[in-house]
């Protein structure tokens, strides 16, 4: 019998995402759009589980411009973008940043919990979010995946008006 550690997607809405600064593997600088998901982490341990996220996505949403990924960290230091350099497909460097949080605002602001190796977010055009921490259960998968396309059908909308 094989053990698997079980564990759970922690599941929240709130509003008012603090800004983010940074800039891609390629350097160009970061830009909320909405709708956009937000892959993250604050350490690099959470790489692995960024994947499983990313792949989910890019299975769902293939080539989607609105998903990024990328590490939180105090300061961006050039150390933290080798790592990132060397761990990220040269094909996801557009879309993968090195985000800077002096203050600890996003940590604050999502409640995370000791467990900082993923924090998925979902900005919807209205400007709230979901967000889940952790690995994705398939119950946290469903409702993050019909919530993005709704929103992405919805931004859809609006611009053709």
């Amino acid at each position: 019998m094989l053990w698997k550690q079980e564990y759970k997607t922690i599941i929240a809405d709130l509003v008012n995402p603090p800004s983010l600064k940074g800039s891609s593997l390629i350097g160009a600088d970061f830009e909320f759009t909405q709708p956009q998901v937000l892959i993250m982490g604050w350490d690099f341990e959470g790489i692995a589980s960024w994947e499983i996220w990313w792949k989910l996505l890019e299975d769902s949403f293939p080539a989607c411009p609105n998903i990024c990924m990328g590490f939180i960290t105090g300061t961006a230091e050039r150390k933290h973008l080798t790592v990132l350099d060397q761990c990220i497909p040269v094909s996801r460097h557009r879309r993968t940043f090195l985000w800077s949080d002096p203050h600890a605002d996003w940590l604050r602001w999502s409640r995370f919990s000791e467990d900082r190796r993923v924090l998925a977010t979902l900005i919807r055009p209205d400007g709230s979010c979901l967000v889940m921490q952790g690995l994705p259960t398939e119950d946290a998968w469903e409702r993050f995946e019909s919530e993005f396309q709704l929103a992405l059908s919805h931004a859809s909308d609006v611009s053709r008006v």
